[in-house]
């Protein structure tokens, strides 16, 4: 029989340094790792080779176990909450199978991982019940929205009295710990110490503190145990990479109650590793020449800075080979945006075409008596639609604008809501975030803005928004689905959310130079199904008014054109509309304020050839979360938290 290929490898990390090449090439067996008493497994989620890999570590502690008549391995799982080991137990004693944990697993609802692609995993500690014991490893995330809403305080105290904790945490951290933590979420190299640190997460940071409290509190319960009733007992831990990198989280909690222990633990961090070629043998993955690059952010330059974990599982997948190209591609397009509406925002103050700014904001159903309310803001419209005519905004509601831009739907929204209300728009553009809420302090607008990417609203907490627009920013979300289900999860019971974007009716013919917009523009008939499935209902696509190519008031228009001696053009995008409303009136072209694709036209000349109508439709999607007998007002500790400066709408 042939030899069965691997698509990993196992490389000892502990004591190994860049800057010496050849020392990171030994890999290690799974029986080396499988000896210790306490394994802590580093995961990125999901991944079928990583999810292999735990389970033979799994296999062999048992099959070491075996020599003592009694010792137990413990399976600490950060998927399950601890309030779910009620189901584990259930599941592991043949009363449910894995189907009916999946679905009692999605009834709780509140940890959101794909439970069945650990089958191996838990099938294993099904079969063998004296042997292997299944162990929920986190506190609900109930009480890390809590600490979002409430403070440390609050939940700690929340969290002490249910158990989940050490009766003296406090939620510490160090430095070194945030700096990790601030490189999961931006992609710096957490040992890069050339780069400025960003303080943007340090709010975040307690949330994800109290859920490496609850692991370690748990696992720390496992070992006393063990040691009180003189048990050979093993823990095998499975959680995020974040949560045990470089010993910060959950490790460092579990060493400082049980110091001794350090010397008989294991750890292993998993890094995909993204190479081009996919050889493989019956030993394990084919590193290439240069295994440096892999292990860049794993491995420190110099020995004694300490890695990541003391093992590094490489693996080579292909879901997470497509996920990590998808992720550049969404982080490059994320780039792209940013800079180029940074430089519209840096020059939004200038003055544009206000004629032209008035007819397009017609064209697309605005009301004269909005048009009039915007006045000179109405040249730095940047919308593709009119989401106010589906909105239906009342007095006193709060409403969350989702890439406001520079300000214009904010402000006509802050205009519904009266004193009582509150509108907050988020964009990815700190230069236009900045330049509408000075517009709105300069009007007196009750309206706020704050940076952030509409894929991750995570410090607007929970069911406190009543309505929310958008307009534009969805052609520019590479994950259009989990903006639409961070939009679900911030609306309140009965909540509305209505946004215009662009989309494309089929895909793009290939062989074509596309604007990076066209490239990541939703298809026309995957977005009400999308929606519905996020948990929407009353979906609509309203296509009333779709055409991409459109006169704008072409007589008047033209008189105007002649005048600044340019040259007539009867028909153009909304967008390409737009584009031109920063030109000056005297013929010169921009007078110093910068469009999105300036400079860059001859790049796109040749999509004139094409029919915009054919190939793309301007959309409203709308939709409503369904009631649950909860909304109303905001709720008083959401009040007290924006007091505090705890919600991002503040």
């Amino acid at each position: 029989m042939a030899a069965t290929t691997r698509s990993w490898s196992i490389l000892k990390t502990a004591g190994r340094a860049l800057s010496d090449p050849a020392s990171l090439f030994q890999t290690v067996d799974v029986s080396e790792i499988g000896k210790s008493r306490l394994i802590i497994f580093g995961e990125i989620h999901s991944v079928p080779s990583i999810i292999k890999v735990q389970a033979e570590i799994q296999r062999t502690m048992v099959q070491q176990l075996r020599m003592s008549s009694s010792a137990k391995l413990h399976v600490v799982m950060e998927h399950f909450s601890q309030d779910m080991q009620n189901i584990l137990d259930e599941y592991c004693k043949g009363d449910i199978n894995l189907q009916e944990l999946d679905r009692a697993y999605k009834e709780v609802g509140t940890e959101g991982h794909d439970v069945t692609a650990y089958k191996e995993v838990l099938e294993f500690a099904r079969e063998n019940p004296s042997r292997c014991v299944l162990h929920g490893g986190f506190i609900p995330r109930t009480y890390a929205r809590t600490l979002m809403r409430e403070g440390v305080d609050v939940a700690l105290e929340a969290a002490k009295t249910g158990d989940y904790v050490a009766a003296d945490e406090d939620c510490w951290s160090t430095d070194d710990h945030y700096r990790y933590f601030e490189s999961l979420l931006t992609g710096r190299d957490p040992q890069d110490l050339t780069r400025p640190l960003s303080d943007q997460f340090r709010k975040m940071l307690p949330a994800q503190v109290l859920k490496d409290a609850s692991m370690a509190h748990r696992v720390n319960e496992l070992i006393a145990d063990a040691d009180s009733s003189a048990s050979e007992d093993r823990v095998l831990v499975l959680c995020g990479n974040g949560h045990m990198g470089f010993g910060h989280g959950v490790p460092e909690r579990i060493f400082k109650r049980h110091p001794a222990l350090q010397s008989q633990t294991a750890s292993v961090y998993s890094r995909p590793a993204l190479l081009e070629s996919d050889e493989q043998s019956n030993t394990g993955l084919l590193l290439p020449d240069d295994v440096s690059e892999v292990l860049t952010g794993v491995v420190p330059s110099a020995p004694e800075s300490g890695a990541a974990a003391d093992f590094c599982l490489v693996f080579q997948d292909k879901a997470a080979m497509d996920k990590a190209k998808a992720e550049a591609e969404a982080a490059r397009v994320k780039r792209e945006t940013r800079a180029s509406y940074n430089g519209v925002g840096s020059t939004a103050h200038l003055e544009g075409d206000i004629k032209k700014a008035e007819r397009i904001m017609t064209l697309l159903g605005y009301k004269q008596e909005e048009i009039e309310f915007v006045g000179s803001d109405a040249y730095n419209y940047q919308g593709v639609g009119h989401p106010h005519r589906h909105a239906n905004i009342q007095e006193g509601e709060v409403v969350l604008d989702l890439g406001s831009g520079l300000g214009v739907d904010s402000l006509i929204a802050s205009s519904r809501v009266g004193k009582t209300g509150r509108v907050v728009g988020v964009d990815i553009s700190e230069e236009e975030v900045r330049h509408a809420s000075k517009r709105a302090e300069e009007r007196g607008a009750n309206a706020r803005f704050a940076q952030a990417d509409v894929e991750d609203l995570s410090p607007i907490p929970n069911e406190c928004i009543d309505v929310i627009i958008s307009n534009g920013a969805f052609c520019l979300v590479p994950d259009k689905k989990q903006a639409f289900r961070e939009a679900f999860r911030v609306l309140k019971p009965g909540g509305r959310m209505v946004v215009c974007t662009s989309t494309i009716k089929d895909d793009l013919p290939a062989g074509v130079k596309w604007p990076v917009c066209m490239q990541v523009f939703a298809k026309l008939a995957d977005l009400e199904p999308m929606v519905r499935e996020i948990g929407f209902e009353a979906v609509e696509i309203d296509m009333s008014d779709s055409l991409m190519a459109q006169e704008v008031d072409v007589e008047q228009e033209e008189e105007e054109e002649e005048e600044r001696g340019e040259e007539k053009d009867r028909l153009s995008t909304i967008e390409e509309r737009l584009e031109k409303m920063g030109e000056a009136e005297d013929g010169k072209g921009a007078r110093g304020r910068k469009r999105v694709h300036g400079g860059g036209g001859e790049d796109f000349k040749h999509l004139g050839n094409f029919d915009m109508n054919e190939l793309c439709a301007r959309v409203v999607v709308i939709g409503k979360k369904p009631e649950k007998g909860g909304g109303g007002a905001i709720p008083d500790d959401v009040k007290e938290a924006m007091a505090r400066g705890g919600c991002l709408y503040v």
